[in-house]
């Protein structure tokens, strides 16, 4: 079982127990770009932090540790980060309905923030979980 713990090795220069190459790499440039200066210029921080580990498409399979690596994050951004609890909001398959990440429901929680955000605010949104990708329309071109 995973620790809580984990993102507070990246303060010692210890690579997160587990992660490897571009998982790894990923989180570094997060937790490097939310943990630097935490009493930076910008006025207040946000976060929008997610994570899923059980889908509801039978098709796409369960994972282990996204629920957790999200969690983690959401403490480290609060405790080491510089966000105040207020402004990190967590959405995770386990959480309340109106906390799990539905496609509604993080639009609505998108929608807020940008109600709250300022323009010399931070804001940070961390996903864990399956990616999907899809053809851009004209080959990506605009």
């Amino acid at each position: 079982m995973r620790r809580l713990s984990w993102p507070f090795a990246l303060l010692r220069g210890q690579p997160p127990g587990g992660l490897r190459g571009r998982g790894a790499a990923a989180v570094w440039l997060i937790a490097a770009a939310a943990f630097l200066n935490p009493g930076s210029a910008a006025a207040d921080r946000w976060a929008l932090v997610v994570g899923i580990n059980e889908y509801a498409r039978p098709d796409v399979s369960p994972l282990r540790f996204a629920v957790n690596d999200a969690q983690c994050m959401a403490k480290a951004l609060v405790e080491a980060g510089g966000f105040p609890p207020g402004n990190v909001t967590l959405m995770t398959s386990e959480s309340e309905e109106l906390l799990k990440p539905t496609l509604g429901n993080v639009i609505f929680a998108l929608n807020r923030l940008a109600r709250q955000v300022r323009a010399r605010d931070l804001f940070l949104f961390y996903f864990s979980g399956h990616g999907h990708t899809v053809d851009l329309p004209r080959e990506g071109q605009r």
